[in-house]
């Protein structure tokens, strides 16, 4: 049920609904709202926009598929169009990925990823008077999303549980490889997750992390990629500029975005925006936005997942294969598809023993 009121409190609207949102009552004395079932818009088609998804009351299904695997425990979850697990007296599906009862899954990744790993996540989704309470920024953001909230609703915030998982894997993935959580909060400092309106998918400096909010599901290449950032940004940027003379490259900050004479692929070394001439081979290509920074973050998420940075290289999309500017090379010169065989690599696992 959904009422509206005036200035006076008198209620000039009132709808009431069955479990799946169908209306099965409407009174009106005024001006209607588009804020209907659950408390989310639904434009003209009867169509219910739940941010990630639309949702259509008379089919009970979201209308594209979820992009969330589903739960061995719960079998319902392979369903990836049914609406709140296929009960929605107990369930709603506020964001067309986490229902509110993932709340606590949420909160539970999100704990361990403070207490073990230093890692906080800034936590924009719950109940409103909670959020209004904890974090004002988040509470001012739900209500410009939706103003008609109350302090009872719930709010379903940017992050998603796979965007939530994927975080708390690559975290583990990173302390294994630095020898223990102990030794990843040590090289990183701390850490302060939180999902922003940025214009690039991820940014970082020492310890802060932003992601973008106008996209879901970044992968673990982007989130090992800002932690990379971070970690080099935790040492004042002197692990690329090791990396970068370790490798025999060098920056020209004269040189800008490369010489019209000598340059023909902004993916050579120099062909760049900050005349980063690099020495060796890149971990995944380069192009005008490449720098010692991006190198050392690529170099890094290469050695942790160097089956993606293959792939990457041989899809014929991306123009790489078979390129030998491009294909890693070890220690002696020879083609290799073991990363840490490579410069690059020797180099960041070099840091990664120093590490533990």
């Amino acid at each position: 049920m959904r009422q509206l009121g005036d200035a006076s409190q008198e209620i000039i609207f009132y709808q009431s609904y069955d479990p799946y949102g169908n209306v099965l009552n409407t009174v009106t004395a005024g001006p209607e709202s588009n804020y209907g079932f659950t408390g989310e818009w639904t434009d003209g088609n009867d169509l219910v926009h739940l941010r990630a998804r639309y949702y259509t009351p008379k089919l009970g299904l979201l209308l594209t598929k979820d992009i969330w695997d589903g739960n061995a425990l719960d079998p319902i979850s392979f369903n990836s169009w049914k609406y709140g697990f296929a009960n929605p007296i107990r369930y709603t599906d506020p964001s067309g990925w986490i229902p509110e009862d993932k709340a606590l899954a949420a909160q539970t990744i999100r704990e361990n990823l403070y207490q073990n790993f230093n890692v906080l996540v800034v936590q924009d989704w719950g109940f409103v008077h909670e959020l209004k309470i904890e974090n004002n920024e988040v509470y001012r953001e739900a209500l410009r999303a939706n103003p008609q909230l109350s302090d009872c609703d719930w709010y379903e915030g940017a992050w998603s549980m796979l965007e939530l998982r994927t975080v708390r894997d690559v975290v583990r993935d990173l302390a294994s490889e630095m020898g223990s959580p102990d030794s990843f909060r040590k090289e990183l400092g701390g850490i302060v997750l939180s999902q922003e309106d940025i214009r690039s998918v991820g940014q970082a400096k020492a310890h802060r992390i932003w992601f973008t909010n106008k996209s879901r599901s970044f992968g673990r290449w982007t989130v090992l990629h800002e932690f990379a950032h971070a970690w080099d940004a935790n040492y004042g940027w002197r692990l690329s500029l090791g990396l970068e003379e370790f490798t025999g490259g060098h920056t020209d900050s004269l040189r800008g975005s490369g010489s019209p004479l000598s340059c023909q692929d902004n993916r050579d070394p120099g062909c760049n925006k900050t005349g980063y001439v690099y020495g060796g081979v890149p971990p995944k290509g380069a192009d005008q936005n490449f720098t010692r920074k991006e190198d050392f973050a690529e170099s890094v998420t290469a050695f942790l997942y160097p089956s993606e940075a293959l792939a990457f290289i041989n899809d014929p999309n991306h123009g790489l294969a078979g390129d030998p500017r491009f294909e890693w090379v070890d220690a002696n010169g020879n083609v290799t598809s073991d990363f840490s065989l490579t410069p690059r690599g020797i180099f960041i696992g070099t840091l990664f023993n120093l590490a533990k």
